[in-house]
């Protein structure tokens, strides 16, 4: 029953996209970063014979990421600028085909080769839209150096979590940063 709520809650929270595309994704966003603490709140338990198997989690969540991230790709043909709206285009594609290809393989390291660049970029060229109207990436350098800022925290983010085995946020908070246990 959890994840049938965290399910729901995944699919409705994206549609705010089309309406308000920055807080939506922000949104969004959040609600997918906290998916497993939601889970574990109402509940669940994760392991390989019981309640919620990690494998079947992360193909959902996969699912639910492309879902979300398609509904922000439909609100960049909205964009006024081309350069920004092909950018989107890419990084949206190349995100689908390294989720493609890790369901096929399961090698993990193809989602940090792969990573999903596409949210930052669409969050910070949404951001930008609704507070700076005018604003334009102008030329390819720009656009470049742009992606290039959004990809390190994330390319961080993809490795920790797929690499690592960072799978949520009380791994990271006392592996990672060394939180005291309490």
């Amino acid at each position: 029953m959890p994840e049938i709520i965290v399910a729901l809650i995944r699919l409705l929270v994206p549609l705010y996209i089309v309406r308000r595309p920055f807080w939506g994704m922000m949104a969004a966003v959040v609600v997918d970063g906290f998916e497993m603490e939601f889970l574990r709140g109402l509940g669940a338990i994760f392991n390989h014979s019981s309640a919620i198997n990690i494998e079947v989690y992360q193909l959902r969540d996969k699912i639910l990421d492309l879902y979300m991230s398609s509904i922000a790709l439909y609100k960049t043909y909205g964009w006024q600028e081309m350069l920004a709206r092909r950018a989107a285009v890419f990084l949206f594609v190349w995100r689908f085909i390294g989720v493609i290809l890790f369901e096929l393989s399961q090698a993990r390291w193809l989602l940090v080769l792969f990573p999903n660049i596409f949210e930052f970029f669409f969050l910070f060229v949404a951001y930008k839209l609704q507070y700076y109207p005018g604003f334009r990436f102008g030329t390819t350098k720009r656009l470049a150096q742009s992606i290039l800022i959004l990809a390190v925290p994330k390319i961080t983010q993809e490795y920790l979590l797929h690499v690592r085995g960072a799978v949520d946020w009380a791994y990271f908070k006392y592996n990672i940063i060394g939180w005291p246990k309490l």
